[in-house]
């Protein structure tokens, strides 16, 4: 039998502590800071090791006084250097690292008290495994309602912050931790990420090694480069993508649109020395690195929902399938959730959903397209078209999700003739099995 102390109420409970999470607790802070929030992350930080980079144009003005703290870095624009293609993008960057986030995310989390939750340790003792019957089982609410009567512990204009917490089971209003602990809320985003890997079927992957690096001299680029192509090309659109955050410090990504997840990272480490011998660099200095493999889907899985409870992040569908890029997804979701009424938070994130459903599924039929169209050695030419054909406003609503109609059409407009290693009988079997 798993005991727990006493339930204790919060106005939203978020479940995982990553950069859904965080902007969630943000834009609560700012638009309900007499809320209570309790994040609850199963790692013993929140954040985890990464960089989300975006354009600020990308963030609306109703966002932009809760999304500004969190800007680590920020350049005029960058580079795209795709093959023949070369071209300077005019458009504001701005990049945040996990370390950063997690600082101010947590300030607004502590508030001035800088309280932790141990003090919730104590009370009455309720039993989960009495409740739910069979450990494992969903728990039925209406029951929990009568176990727990008014012993609720009510948490007024408190937030908190539970780490190494693992979540066990989450009800229409309440979640119950591994370790016996219970809470509720009438508002729960489970922001955990997807409870399962999409089938390999039914995407093409974006995968990348990134290394920051210390300098012995001084790096040579005043802009990050967000596509630099390499040579090699078998495997798919292989680029490196580099972030100068001074003189002599910055982030190289090697990274790939590929049919496979496998990531080597002594293999990309060679990709990013050999560009650094090639500017005539030595002397670097490895002081950080991240990792990730990103499902690209092409198909209907993950594409924006709202439920109960609702779902954040990957989870929910809100990412942009076509090019990785989560945050100006995340940052629409959370201030759906949070910019009115808490009770009517699903309602307007269905609404957003609506919305944003035609573009999800172009993004998808996009994927499909660079993954099953053209062979990997040949997909480079795709994003030289992309950057040729578009001015710097079309690639800025791409990126933010709030592309038009006019702008799809010519991204695909004219692809074909263009283009040469296309596998036009695999591309239409994928419509139909989903075949590799």
């Amino acid at each position: 039998m798993i005991a727990s102390t006493r339930p204790v109420h919060y106005d939203c409970i978020l479940i995982g502590g990553g950069l859904q999470s965080g902007l969630l607790a943000m834009a609560l802070n700012n638009f309900h800071p007499e809320s209570s929030v309790l994040v609850i992350e199963r790692r013993c930080k929140i954040a985890g090791n990464h960089t989300w980079s975006f354009h600020p144009g990308d963030v609306p003005e109703t966002c932009r006084s809760w999304v500004e703290p969190l800007v680590e870095e920020r350049w005029e624009g960058y580079e795209v250097l795709i093959g023949s293609c070369r071209r300077h993008v005019a458009l504001p960057y701005a990049t945040i690292s996990s370390p950063h986030f997690a600082s101010i995310v947590e300030g607004v989390l502590r508030g001035d008290s800088g309280e932790r939750l141990p003090q919730l340790a104590t009370g009455e003792q309720v039993s989960v495994d009495s409740i739910a019957g069979t450990r494992g089982q969903d728990l039925d609410t209406s029951d929990f309602r009568t176990e727990i009567g008014n012993d609720t512990a009510w948490r007024d204009s408190d937030s908190d912050l539970l780490t190494n917490t693992v979540v066990s089971e989450i009800g229409e209003d309440y979640i119950a931790t591994v370790d016996g602990r219970v809470f509720q809320s009438n508002l729960i985003i489970d922001c955990r990420g997807p409870s399962c890997q999409i089938d390999n079927a039914g995407c093409g992957y974006q995968k990348f090694f990134g290394f920051e690096l210390e300098l012995a001299e001084a790096w040579d680029q005043k802009y990050p480069a967000v596509m630099e192509s390499v040579d090699d090309q078998r495997d798919g659109f292989r680029f490196l993508y580099s972030l100068p955050f001074a003189a002599r410090r910055v982030m190289i990504e090697d990274t790939c649109f590929s049919d496979s997840p496998d990531l080597d990272r002594d293999e990309c480490w060679q990709v990013v020395a050999a560009s650094l011998q090639r500017r005539g660099i030595v002397g670097a200095r490895i002081v950080r690195e991240e990792s990730g493999v990103l499902p690209m889907p092409f198909l209907s899985e993950g594409m924006p929902a709202a439920g109960k409870p609702l779902a954040g992040g990957y989870a929910g569908g809100w990412f942009h399938a076509a090019t990785g890029y989560s945050f100006p997804m995340a940052v629409a979701f959370a201030h759906a959730v949070a910019s009115g009424p808490l009770q009517h938070a699903e309602h307007r994130v269905r609404e957003l959903a609506e919305q944003h459903r035609w573009r999800a599924r172009y993004a998808r039929f996009l994927n499909r397209l660079l993954f099953r169209l053209v062979t990997p050695e040949h997909r480079f030419r795709i994003f030289q078209r992309f950057y040729r054909v578009l001015d710097d406003d079309a690639v800025a609503r791409f990126y933010a999700h709030r592309f038009r109609i006019l702008d799809a059409f010519r991204i695909v407009v004219g692809i074909p003739p263009t283009l040469i290693g296309l596998r036009p009988f695999r591309f239409i079997r994928s419509f139909f099995s989903g075949a590799r």
